[in-house]
């Protein structure tokens, strides 16, 4: 009963959430005094980013980089907004644009106090990038190596099972070796084919791992929607794995918007 009381509260928040953000853009439009406007400005983007409003922060970030506002103590509100700018395309998984912008920043603005945290996230692009190119290779090779166990494995007399299972769990094997190695395409692929392939949901908790993978690639390439639908169906169907593998946690972790 708490959990349900907890859902609508939390629904309750949100729409409050909404309104306030929508009338703090509405005072801060109208301000005449420009302190007013900056303080409305820096006021409105940290509400944004306190309730993980990743579109509509980049939106309002984007506005408020535009407006003529004059600093507020040692920060500008323009800089402000470029930092948040970054961190929204970060957390929506627009990979290009937090160079392009992290860029922007670092040039703009060297001695800011976000210097570093505007790095920091243009360095875990760069990694992340190289990483994907560097897992190309290594998949290629697990897969390889997925392909002779499996061409083996189908040589031999089944037996109690054996190596229907093992098989089982190669098939697993390249959905997950797909998304380790952030061939995200590859791993929504096999995923998708893993989880066709077993309608029956056998109890041994692969097809909610399959499940697991697909939706963290789906929240990868950015594709929130379909991986929060994902993401909900698996802990309503299967309590007890979602509370294993945070998967309620998972949902806090991508954008509310």
């Amino acid at each position: 009963a708490l959990e349900q009381r907890l859902k609508g509260y939390r629904k309750t928040a949100e729409v409050e959430s909404e309104r306030q953000q929508s009338e703090l853009m509405v005072a801060l439009q109208s301000a005449k005094n420009p302190q007013e406007r900056s303080q409305k400005a820096f006021e409105l983007l940290g509400r944004e980013m306190a309730g993980f409003r990743m579109k509509q922060l980049l939106v309002d970030a984007e506005k408020i980089r535009e407006m003529d506002l004059p600093p507020l103590g040692a920060s500008r509100p323009a800089e402000l907004a470029l930092m948040y700018m970054v961190t929204a395309n970060y957390h929506l998984r627009r990979l290009d644009q937090v160079l392009g912008l992290g860029e922007q920043f670092l040039k703009a603005y060297p001695g800011s106090t976000m210097y570093q945290s505007v790095e920091m996230l243009v360095e875990n692009v760069i990694q992340e990038k190289r990483d994907t190119e560097a897992g190309k290779a290594k998949l290629e090779k697990e897969l390889d190596e997925i392909a002779k166990e499996k061409a083996d494995l189908e040589k031999r007399p089944p037996k109690m099972g054996w190596p229907a299972q093992r098989l089982n769990h190669l098939d697993l094997r390249s959905c997950t070796a797909a998304a380790n190695n952030n061939q995200h395409e590859q791993a929504l692929k096999f995923c998708e084919a893993f989880i066709a392939k077993h309608p029956e949901d056998p109890p041994d908790e692969t097809v909610e791992l399959a499940h697991l993978y697909h939706l963290r690639v789906l929240g990868k390439l950015g594709r929130f929607d379909e991986a929060k639908k994902e993401a909900s169906a698996l802990a309503e169907a299967h309590p007890e794995f979602a509370q294993k593998m945070g998967i309620r946690f998972q949902l806090t972790a991508w954008p509310k918007d």
